[in-house]
C-alpha cells in the first residue's frame, strides 16, 4: 500500500518523526503540522556516525544502524513532552538508497490503447533494468534484493505531446519521465526492526534525500528552474541537476568529508581526530603561520582529488551536456564554505561546461528556517528542515 492511503487517515497537529540516515551522521526530528500553519520542529537530534581509517560497509551499516537506534531512543524519551510519533519517515541520502531519473520511450508502428495494464507493464520493464544496474553495490553484504520505495511520473508525453491525461488515448508513441528510487531490502528491514523496537507500532516510510531535496529547493526557489545541487555527506558526496524544473540526472561518488579528514590526516601523517580539530582551527583562521601551511598544502592535495572525481563523474555520466550555472551546496559546518571554495575554482569551471561562471549558494539553516517554526529549546538542523517541508508536501499530497 502506498504512503499516500496510509496518510489519509493522518491529523495535521499530529506528532511525526523524521530520520536523515546520512553517510555522516543520522538526524532525527520531531515534528508537528498544525492546520493553516508552518511546520513546527518540536524536537531534534544529531549523532555523528564514527568512521574508520579504512572503509568497510558491513562494518559502516552496523555502525549506523547502532547510532540509528540511539537517535530513535532520544526521540522516544523526548516525545514525552509532546506526543508519541504515530508515523516515522525515513530519508535516505547515499550510499543507502539508489535513485534514478529516467526517460521511458516505447514507440509501435501499430496505434495501441494506454490501458493501465499496458503502461504499467512499459513501467515494470524499467523498473527491472534498474534493478538489474544496482544489484552490484550491495552484492559483497546483502542478498542484493531491492525494494522499491518511490516511483514518481515527472512528465509524460503522448505522441509528443505533453500530457497529465495519459490514460485510455490512442497513440503510437509514449514518453514517461521518471523518477525511481530503491534500496536493499535488507537495510530497509533493519530499520523497520529498530523502529518498532523503540516506538512500537508505527507507521514507517521510506524516502530519498534526492527527492526530498529537489522537492523543497524547487518550492523554494521556484524562478530558478536549473540547477545543481551537491550533498556533501560523510562518505559520499551526492549530485543531482534539473533542468527546467525536472530533476534529470542523479548520482554520487565515494569522496565525502570523510575522505577529506582521512586524506589530510594521512598527507600530515596525524589522527583524523586531530585533522578534524585543525580543519576547523584553519576555517576560523586560527592557526600559526607554520600550521597553517601544513594543513593549506594537505587540503591543495584533497581538494584536486575531490574536484578531479566530481568532475570525472559528471563527464560520465553526463556526457557533454551543458550544465546549469548555479550550484546549491548542502553539508555541515565548518565544511560548508571550503567545498563551495573548491567548486569555484578554475578546475571545475574548465571540466563541467558551464558557459557561465559558477554561482555557489550555501544552503543553511539561517535560509530556511524562516519556512518553518523551530522550537527555542532546540537546535536548527539544515537536513531535517528540508525533510520537514518535504514531509509538509507529502501529507498534503502535492508532489
Amino acid at each position: 500500500m502506498m504512503f499516500e492511503r496510509l496518510l489519509q487517515n493522518s491529523k495535521k497537529d499530529d506528532v511525526i518523526a523524521i530520520l536523515d540516515i546520512g553517510s555522516g551522521s543520522v538526524g532525527g526530528a520531531l515534528v508537528s503540522y498544525p492546520i493553516n500553519k508552518k511546520p513546527e520542529i518540536l524536537y531534534s537530534v544529531r549523532v555523528p556516525i564514527s568512521f574508520s581509517d579504512k572503509f568497510n560497509f558491513e562494518r559502516f551499516l552496523k555502525s549506523t544502524l547502532v547510532v540509528t537506534e540511539k537517535v530513535l531512543q532520544i526521540l522516544n524519551s523526548a516525545s514525552v513532552e509532546t506526543n508519541k510519533p504515530k508515523q516515522t519517515f525515513y530519508i535516505l541520502a547515499a550510499p543507502w538508497c539508489v535513485s534514478q531519473s529516467q526517460t521511458v520511450v516505447f514507440e509501435d508502428p501499430n496505434i495501441f490503447l494506454t490501458t493501465r495494464k499496458k503502461v504499467d507493464q512499459i513501467i515494470a520493464g524499467e523498473i527491472k533494468n534498474l534493478k538489474i544496474k544496482t544489484n552490484a553495490l550491495y552484492e559483497n553484504f546483502t542478498s542484493a534484493n531491492m525494494e522499491i520505495i518511490e516511483i514518481k511520473n515527472i512528465k509524460t508525453k503522448l505522441n509528443g505531446y505533453e500530457t497529465d491525461a495519459l490514460y485510455d488515448k490512442k497513440i503510437s508513441k509514449l514518453e514517461v519521465d521518471l523518477y525511481m528510487s530503491m534500496s536493499a531490502c535488507e537495510i530497509i528491514e533493519s530499520f523497520r526492526q529498530v523502529t518498532k523496537k523503540i516506538f512500537g507500532t508505527n507507521q514507517i516510510f521510506f524516502n530519498s534525500f534526492s527527492l526530498a531535496a529537489f522537492t523543497t529547493m524547487r518550492d523554494l526557489y521556484s524562478e530558478k528552474q536549473n540547477f545543481v545541487f551537491v550533498d556533501v555527506g560523510g562518505e559520499a558526496t551526492e549530485i543531482f541537476i534539473t533542468h527546467n524544473g525536472i530533476l534529470t540526472d542523479i548520482f554520487s561518488f565515494s569522496f565525502g568529508k570523510n575522505f577529506l579528514l582521512r586524506t589530510m590526516a594521512s598527507e600530515m601523517r596525524i589522527a583524523k581526530e586531530e585533522a578534524l580539530s585543525l580543519f576547523g582551527l584553519f576555517m576560523e583562521g586560527n592557526l600559526t603561520t607554520v600550521k597553517k601551511h601544513k594543513v593549506q598544502k594537505a587540503l591543495e592535495y584533497v581538494a584536486t582529488m575531490w574536484s578531479e572525481a566530481f568532475c570525472k563523474e559528471i563527464q560520465s555520466r553526463t556526457g557533454c551536456k551543458i550544465l546549469p550555472h548555479l550550484f546549491f551546496v548542502a553539508t555541515d559546518t565548518p565544511f560548508a564554505q571550503w567545498f563551495a571554495t573548491v567548486l569555484e575554482n578554475k578546475k571545475p569551471k574548465d571540466i563541467l561546461f558551464t558557459k557561465q561562471l559558477i554561482e555557489v549558494t550555501l544552503i543553511n539553516s539561517l535560509i530556511l528556517s524562516r519556512f518553518v517554526m523551530v522550537d527555542i529549546k532546540t537546535q536548527s538542523d539544515t537536513f531535517l528542515i528540508i525533510e520537514a517541508l518535504f514531509v509538509d508536501r507529502l501529507i498534503k499530497s502535492e508532489i
